[in-house]
């Protein structure tokens, strides 16, 4: 036998130790289809994602090294899991104890994930208990048994007050590991400013500002539109709906945050709390911005990728780019030039509605 050959044989017997076959035939144990019949109860992964039930788990995750967590709590919110999911859009309706309808068992695992509500029933919920349930008028003389969390991820004074501003909302409380608590609230934040829209219709200078106001509650960011479309007023129309083609110029506002262009300025402008901030010279903003350019960063190479598609040379170059422009890390590593597909459509309008599955695990219509 020549050295060649000797060579291929080893390759071939530890291929088939490690029970890979060279000809790229499919591990066995991996199913190809989940019949109705598989359908069972949602199922935690190590890899932290819920899946519908263990045959798609072992399909979906098929040679990732993924299999069925023996601990269900890893699965949640509270032990550090992203709450991500495999679900497919199977309809087997279920009732949350949050008084909503889902889907199906697995989506509501995803919500038991994220703010810790529990199964209610089998079948549609009955909305009409919760539109007459008794709700208080005041809490004048209420119990404080607060703080409360409740299933909404909104932090309450009391049980009372939990009840009177979400009447008929099926909002019940739950345990406090579901709910921001005011002890990782940052004071500080960066001062460049991105406008945002939060969840409650309110605009706010940065992601991080928005957090901030609002440490305790549920407010998360939402489309412009949410914010803006609402409002009508004699000067709506000068009111950008966003500001992406605008040149970058900084502009430094009356808050003291400094705006990538006037055009930001005024998108925060047009918001429903009516907010007057007004541009001032730069100078004002300076020894604010002074303040980053402190920090001294060794010369190590170790790219990440920001928010403004620059690959910067380690962390700490990201880190003062952070606090002049608000760039955030993309990722680690380079950043990488994709190519717009000539193939992208500009609307679906007139497209079958056919449920269809991505790569990224998510349902679309």
């Amino acid at each position: 036998m020549t050295m060649e050959s000797r060579w291929c044989a080893s390759v071939l017997f530890i291929c088939l130790s490690l029970g890979t076959s060279v000809f790229g035939v499919r591990d066995t144990s991996c199913p190809r289809i989940c019949s109705s019949q598989n359908y069972g109860d949602p199922v935690c992964g190590t890899d932290g994602i819920i899946y519908p039930n263990i045959c798609e788990l072992r399909k979906k995750a098929c040679g990732k090294g993924v299999k069925l967590s023996p601990d269900p709590k890893l699965c949640m919110r509270s032990t550090g899991s992203k709450c991500e999911h495999k679900c497919g859009n199977e309809k087997d309706s279920v009732c949350g104890t949050d008084g909503r309808t889902y889907l199906n068992r697995c989506m509501l695992q995803v919500e038991i994930c994220r703010i810790g509500i529990s199964l209610s029933h089998l079948g549609p919920c009955n909305n009409i208990s919760a539109h007459r349930e008794n709700c208080p008028i005041d809490c004048l003389q209420a119990p404080q048994d607060g703080p409360v969390c409740g299933s909404d991820g909104n932090v309450y004074k009391n049980t009372c007050q939990m009840k009177l501003l979400t009447c008929g909302q099926g909002v019940v409380r739950t345990n406090k590991k579901y709910c921001q608590t005011t002890r990782h609230c940052r004071e500080s934040c960066w001062r460049n400013a991105r406008p945002v829209c939060g969840s409650d219709g309110k605009m706010y200078a940065n992601v991080c500002r928005m957090k901030s106001k609002n440490c305790g509650k549920h407010v998360f960011e939402v489309p412009m539109a949410f914010c803006t479309s609402q409002e009508r007023t004699p000067h709506s129309t000068v009111c950008p709906t966003s500001c992406g083609n605008e040149i970058e110029k900084p502009t430094c506002g009356s808050d003291g945050y400094v705006y990538q262009s006037e055009c930001e300025l005024k998108l925060l402008n047009c918001g429903k709390a009516n907010k007057k901030v007004s541009r001032v010279d730069f100078e004002k903003c300076r020894p604010k911005l002074s303040r980053c350019q402190k920090t001294k960063c060794p010369s190590d190479m170790d790219p990440v990728c920001g928010t403004d598609a620059k690959t910067y040379t380690n962390p700490c170059q990201l880190s003062i780019a952070t606090c002049l422009k608000g760039v955030q890390m993309a990722h680690i590593g380079n950043c990488t030039t994709l190519k717009r597909s000539q193939s992208c459509p500009s609307d679906c309008d007139n497209e079958t509605k056919e449920p269809v599955c991505g790569s990224d695990g998510n349902v679309y219509k």
